[in-house]
């Protein structure tokens, strides 16, 4: 439709005018994408446990515009001056309390903490509620897999909508343990960039435009004899056994996921390297690609992924880069990366360049591989 009415413009356009050089111009065809990809993603995540779980969504552009802040919320990521987390639990106690008597007298005290076994598995979240003298507590699944700064975020959050659904208007103070996500806070909605962050912020909105309605987030450390806060790691750690196949999974946690088990089924089997600590460690084939260009990397790790790379034919053809899928030296169909390794009689030569099985050595030798690519003429001789 818009290349109609760039031609039905063109008609009253002048010759010197920049527009009618742009109607006049091809249109590029539109490559096709390959189903493969999405195939594969579907056949990993299932492979690592992940085809399952619900997905959270993508937020690309936040519901709350950046410069809107209520003027009735702030936060604070500090206790004092030169008070740190290293600090002796006493002294952080004092602090603790120092900086809760300087507060605002709050009508309703909320205690939040996340937790999460060996840091990555089994997240749970604990909610402590003081209302006078009315005590609410509740223990949520904060998912199969993330971190402990994800629970803290889903346990705020959580604190966050029970506090919007009462529908008072009070001054409220809210603590929780996670120096980094009260950070994150203090920097306003600008950088907001998953759903969970999202929904957090439309929360304080909701709560804060209620008149009178006074909202401040708080650090404090744990482990250091607040009572409120034991009693919310209690309710996280309980929070961690809670059914948690119902909770959504963001795309952060699902590459971690994906990383681990990479690390855990290839790299860890592979011999400890001496550049290496013990524990985990890159496969001898990282080593061997050191003296590699990105560029040169790149298509190799193309060529592995059964043969996705734009220097065959056979790819190009079919996102619709090319007309045909034929050899561009010996013009045999198709131009995949069997033929290019073993098929195409123009390069028998140069395959005295690679050692031992082609296939094989785009793993193995990967920069014998590099230069028989070059001596094929399908990469540039440097």
């Amino acid at each position: 439709m818009s290349l109609i009415i760039l031609k039905v413009l063109l008609r009253y356009c002048t010759e010197t005018d920049p527009s009618r050089k742009t109607a006049k111009n091809p249109v590029r065809t539109r490559l096709r994408s390959l189903g493969t990809w999405r195939e594969t993603g579907k056949d990993k995540a299932y492979v690592c446990g992940l085809e399952d779980f619900p997905r959270e969504k993508q937020v690309p552009v936040p519901d709350i515009p950046p410069w809107q802040v209520p003027e009735t919320f702030t936060c604070c990521s500090k206790l004092g001056e030169g008070i740190s987390k290293a600090d002796a639990p006493e002294e952080l106690k004092k602090a603790v309390e120092d900086t809760m008597k300087k507060l605002n007298k709050p009508d309703v005290e909320v205690f939040t903490d996340g937790s999460a076994r060996d840091s990555v598995f089994f997240l749970g979240g604990g909610i402590l509620v003081i209302e006078k003298e009315e005590r609410h507590s509740l223990s949520i699944a904060a998912g199969r897999y993330g971190s402990s700064h994800r629970a803290e975020s889903m346990a705020l959050k959580k604190a966050l909508s029970w506090l919007q659904e009462r529908e008072k208007e009070d001054t409220i103070n809210l603590y929780t343990e996670s120096q980094s996500l009260v950070r994150r806070l203090e920097e306003g909605p600008t950088l907001t960039k998953t759903s969970l962050e999202n929904e957090m912020w439309t929360l304080i909105h909701q709560i804060c435009s209620r008149n009178a309605t006074n909202l401040h987030i708080q650090w404090i450390p744990g482990y250091c004899g607040i009572a409120g806060n034991d009693e919310a790691d209690h309710l996280a750690n309980q929070g961690q056994i809670e059914d948690q196949r119902e909770v959504e999974i963001d795309l952060k946690t699902a590459k971690a996921v994906s990383k681990r088990h990479v690390l855990d089924t290839i790299w860890a089997p592979q011999n400890v390297h001496e550049s290496q600590p013990a524990g985990i460690r890159p496969p001898p084939t990282r080593d061997k690609e050191a003296g590699l260009s990105r560029r040169e990397r790149v298509v190799l790790a193309q060529l592995c992924c059964n043969g996705k790379s734009p220097i065959l034919q056979k790819y190009l053809y079919d996102i619709g880069a090319s007309p045909c899928d034929a050899c561009l030296q010996c013009g045999q169909s198709p131009d995949d990366l069997h033929h290019a390794l073993y098929d195409c009689p123009e390069v028998d030569f140069f395959r005295s360049l690679i050692p031992g099985d082609p296939m094989e050595s785009l793993w193995e030798s990967p920069a014998q591989m590099i230069e028989f690519l070059r001596a094929s003429q399908r990469l540039p001789i440097a």
